[in-house]
């Protein structure tokens, strides 16, 4: 999966808490991918806090416009997905981020694995999740007669490049896993083996518009987020369908620091209040972290470094393949 260049930026930006032809350089400023949360409710943040918050189509596009950005344009926090943690870190876009009390507490009552574990690297927390989901497999109704329930239902000979995969190696190398029934940070022998069985069922890799090559393409199935998954259900509900296998796999969205701002303890105190709380649950697909996730649940946990390898091994056996 080689590196993509976006060309434009497609974000809207929203300046709250204050008026005025010019940016005072005190706002906190936060990046995410539109939809994060409504702005009756960061305006409460902003009655208090010089906010401005920048939102943007996909991910991949926040990614491009982050790398971009000159150090004066930069954000302070940005919400993403784990799965751009490491990329970001590698990248030297992020520094450890300071928690209030408040969050590690939540973590710590969670247990070490989503609340904490998920965002450290090397003893550091680099990122501090506050949504979570599931993994899960929309399908077309009319394409699909038989639905799929388990994750080996991904080896499925009719399925053969016909399905869309988000453009992630530690996801696909997850699936692979799941098709032996192991959990992602376990050695398999036959991961290898396994990989080339998933990725030639494939039609497309895809991080930003998966569900329209479902729609309008020859695709039968597709892996994307609970969230996406949901909003789709809701738009298109006589042409897609969802299949949650389990044990569940994981996403969460992350907060990850760009740079210091006195405002991000009380950021991310307000992201984990009441109002925030109630509004993720009450969202089809998602969940504030103090939900905690069903016990069997599996996520893209750091690897120690012989897993590392090994996977690493696996997944450059593919023609083209690297993480």
């Amino acid at each position: 999966m080689k590196r993509r260049r976006f060309l434009g930026l497609g974000m809207g930006t929203l300046a709250l808490g204050g008026c005025g032809m010019f940016v005072e350089p005190s706002r906190l400023k936060v990046w995410w991918v539109a939809g994060r949360l409504p702005k009756r409710i960061t305006r409460r943040f902003a009655q208090t806090h010089p906010l401005e918050i920048k939102e943007f189509k996909t991910a991949p596009l926040l990614w491009q416009a982050w790398q971009d950005a000159d150090a004066a344009d930069r954000p302070h926090l940005v919400s993403l997905g784990d799965g751009w943690l490491d990329l970001a870190i590698a990248a030297e876009l992020i520094q450890p981020i300071v928690a209030p009390p408040s969050l590690v507490a939540l973590g710590q009552d969670l247990g070490q694995d989503l609340g904490h574990d998920l965002g450290h690297r090397q003893g550091l927390g680099y990122g501090w999740p506050w949504r979570w989901g599931t993994w899960v497999m929309v399908y077309r109704r009319d394409r699909v007669p038989s639905p799929p329930q388990t994750w080996l239902d991904l080896e499925q000979p009719a399925w053969r490049r016909k399905m869309v995969l988000p453009a992630s190696a530690p996801l696909t190398i997850a699936l692979a896993l799941k098709l032996r029934g192991k959990s992602y940070g376990e050695l398999s022998p036959d991961l290898a083996a396994d990989l080339r069985s998933l990725t030639a069922q494939v039609l497309a890799w895809d991080n930003e518009a998966p569900l329209k090559i479902l729609l309008h393409g020859d695709a039968h199935l597709a892996v994307v987020g609970s969230a996406e998954a949901a909003a789709a259900q809701r738009d298109y509900p006589q042409q897609l369908a969802i299949a949650e296998p389990r044990p569940p796999l994981l996403w969460a969205e992350v907060w990850m620091q760009a740079q210091s701002h006195p405002a991000i303890a009380d950021w991310l105190d307000f992201c984990q209040g009441p109002t925030v709380q109630e509004f993720l649950q009450g969202r089809p697909g998602v969940q504030p972290l103090a939900v905690s996730p069903p016990p069997d649940s599996d996520w893209l946990k750091p690897l120690l470094p012989e897993t590392a390898r090994r996977y690493q091994a696996a997944w450059s056996a593919l023609p083209n393949g690297r993480l």
